[in-house]
């Protein structure tokens, strides 16, 4: 049975405005997206497509895509949710059934057309001041997704999809949780924000970007 989940203060488009009050955000970057082997018909697919699978996301998770703030970024795009939706649904089941949806659209995708995302996730509040989100945690959101750590550690994976959450979501959301053991962490220092965040690759995708440090045999002893 899908879950649905009401909504409250949301404008007559149906978007929610946030007013300052405590929401799950999460920002979207197509990774590679200005690369040159790309052409202009490649971004534009790139986008469109970004943009069906992120809505058929929410609609398999029973998320209320058409009263989600969204913002346009370019190469992805920022989204908020209704206030006093829990922050968890956007852990599970969002992000698996992205990831299906991400493995199914690349398995049959030519190379540009394949769709590699990087998916911020955090809480806190916000409010919106005629022309966009302003509030810290946004700032923080995008902050994670750039942090270069994070992109070296999906570039090393073979993932459709690297998920980075910040400590608080973690520490109030993820841990405890079975997945909880594949996230690792990740600094993000990226402008004026040094913290920690968590990164998360799915089972038998993830190569660390350094090599591993090699073990020195211990000597054989004999009795």
């Amino acid at each position: 049975m899908r879950r649905t989940h009401g909504t409250q203060g949301c404008g007559r488009t149906g978007r929610v405005r946030p007013h300052g009050g405590l929401h799950a955000l999460l920002a979207f970057d197509i990774c590679a997206f200005g690369d040159l082997k790309r052409s202009q018909e490649d971004r534009i697919y790139l986008r469109s497509t970004m943009y069906a699978l992120v809505e058929q996301a929410f609609t398999a998770s029973g998320l209320p895509w058409e009263h989600t703030y969204r913002e346009d970024r370019g190469d992805g795009m920022l989204l908020a949710l209704p206030a006093g939706l829990p922050t968890a649904l956007l852990v599970d089941p969002l992000v698996g059934e992205l990831r299906l949806l991400l493995h199914t659209h690349n398995r049959r995708a030519s190379e540009g057309s394949r769709l590699r995302l990087r998916m911020s996730l955090d809480a806190g509040h916000v409010t919106h001041d005629g022309r966009g989100l302003v509030g810290s945690v946004a700032n923080k959101l995008h902050r994670a997704l750039d942090a270069p750590a994070f992109k070296r550690e999906l570039v090393a994976s073979s993932a459709d999809l690297g998920v980075i959450v910040s400590d608080f979501v973690f520490g109030e959301v993820v841990s405890g949780r079975l997945e909880a053991d594949f996230y690792r962490p990740v600094e993000v220092a990226v402008k004026e924000t040094n913290a920690r965040a968590w990164a998360c690759f799915p089972h038998g995708t993830w190569n660390p970007a350094l090599p591993p440090v090699a073990l020195v045999p211990r000597p054989v002893t004999t009795a």
